[in-house]
């Protein structure tokens, strides 16, 4: 029972180092291309919502499920404009 145990964990283990992973990140070309538009957006805007063109702001709006927050919030992590500790709240920066 003890090396049934020892083994079920040694392979547990085996399987979250990603033994056998290749380098594919699990993103299809348009996943890709879609992150890609998003962070030129945050540059070019600077984090700043009302720097955004029209079409830009519908796009974000429909990659971020119909919400303007969300998208918003995209926009300002993307651009660094965002700070906070895992689990905590995000606090705009100073």
């Amino acid at each position: 029972m003890k090396n049934y145990a020892i083994a079920c964990i040694g392979a547990f283990v085996i399987a979250l180092a990603g033994c056998g992973q290749s380098s594919d990140d699990g993103l299809s070309k348009k996943d890709q291309e879609a992150g890609t538009r998003i962070e030129q957006i945050a540059k070019d805007s600077g984090g700043d919502w009302e720097k955004i063109s029209e079409a830009d702001r519908k796009y974000l709006v429909e990659v971020s499920m119909g919400s303007e927050q969300s998208a918003k919030m995209l926009i300002y992590s993307k651009s660094g404009k965002l700070q906070g500790t895992p689990g905590g709240t995000p606090k705009p920066k100073p």
